[in-house]
């Protein structure tokens, strides 16, 4: 005969206790190293503007714990953690300090290099820029680019691109139309960089990159028929141009609403 089978939880009971036994060794050696390099867990703070910061403490535990400073700091972002004050921690912060700062060359870089791309490919690079001037602010600021030097970089990107499109648009039939609108955006630009004001990019919107990426998608996908469905929906395109433009410039440049907490806030 056969020998009675053994409940399920006899069965596993072996294989159950050499997992604990194996996850409570982990822990133990987890916190011994922890302990060894520092214990505590601290942000690495960028040192920008004076302004009062949220600090971040991690303990052992994995728990957080947020505290405003009890004296006024700079403000501050968190771009990595450190370990205690051991030697470690200051080569760890050296060294992510560094990648930080090459991180945001890297970005500032690509806003002037993609521009020049949209003369060659304009439906490619024209979009590809398009991204990266939307996210660029998200990218650069958290890595610790102040709010003045990127308003500059921005502009200037930004005026590089109009060139980019300049050029890119000079044998198309909207090509007199870019000149003006490349005109008449610059001024806003020169405005801008004399001012510092920036009430003058709502005065002088960029219509200009609404509708070059507009007809640069036509002329990608129909190169036979893009002047024959431009002009058959240039009143469409242009309402389009100029309503989606204006609450853009007002939205960035006059409520300065920030469209990543907008849309977190709307979904959270």
């Amino acid at each position: 005969s056969s020998q009675p089978r053994l409940p399920e939880s006899a069965e596993h009971a072996p294989w159950r206790g050499q997992c604990a036994l194996v996850q409570r060794r982990f822990r133990r050696c987890l916190v011994v190293a922890l302990w060894l390099v520092g214990g505590w867990m601290y942000p690495i703070h960028t040192s920008l503007n004076h302004a009062p910061c949220v600090s971040v403490t991690h303990r052992v535990e994995g728990w957080i714990e947020w505290r405003e400073p009890t004296v006024p700091v700079k403000r501050a972002t968190v771009v990595a953690v450190g370990l205690g004050s051991s030697p470690l921690l200051e080569v760890l912060r050296d060294g992510l300090l560094q990648m930080n700062w090459i991180a945001i060359g890297l970005v500032v870089i690509a806003k002037f290099v993609v521009p020049l791309l949209i003369i060659p490919f304009p439906f490619a690079a024209g979009w590809a820029n398009f991204v990266l001037d939307t996210v660029d602010g998200d990218l650069l600021i958290p890595l610790g680019l102040d709010d003045g030097p990127y308003q500059l970089i921005d502009k200037g990107a930004d005026w590089f691109t109009y060139i980019g499109m300049l050029f890119a648009a000079r044998q198309w039939k909207i090509s007199r139309t870019v000149v003006v609108l490349f005109v008449f955006r610059s001024v806003g630009q020169l405005l801008f960089f004399i001012t510092g004001e920036e009430i003058v990019f709502f005065l002088f919107p960029n219509f200009l990159e609404p509708l070059f990426l507009i007809y640069a998608t036509i002329r990608h996908f129909k190169p036979d028929d893009v002047v024959d469905i431009y002009m058959r929906h240039r009143v469409g395109i242009w309402v389009f141009v100029v309503l989606y433009k204006l609450q853009d410039e007002w939205v960035t440049h006059v409520g300065n609403i920030d469209r990543t907490e907008l849309i977190t806030d709307l979904f959270s």
